[in-house]
């Protein structure tokens, strides 16, 4: 996924991210106080943020089934 690198899945992932991703539903609507953070390369919204939270993400992949898990270790430090 290519990610905003000023977004937290940013600053924990980096400007791209290889990730394990299933699904078969996607983000139609943005809800009001969230912001589109990553997307895949077919433009699909991968990841969501609440502006407006100190941590408060939805990912539409599985980040406990990576390798290193640190979108996971970043939630347990916060």
């Amino acid at each position: 996924v290519e990610v905003d690198p000023r977004s937290r899945v940013g600053r924990v992932l980096g400007e791209r991210a290889t990730i394990r991703s299933y699904h078969h539903q996607g983000v139609d609507r943005i809800g009001r106080d969230l912001t589109a953070t990553a997307w895949a390369a077919d433009g699909t919204v991968e990841a969501l943020e609440a502006d407006d939270r100190r941590f408060a993400v939805g990912v539409l992949w599985h980040p406990e089934q990576e390798q290193e898990p640190v979108l996971i270790e970043e939630l347990v430090h916060v």
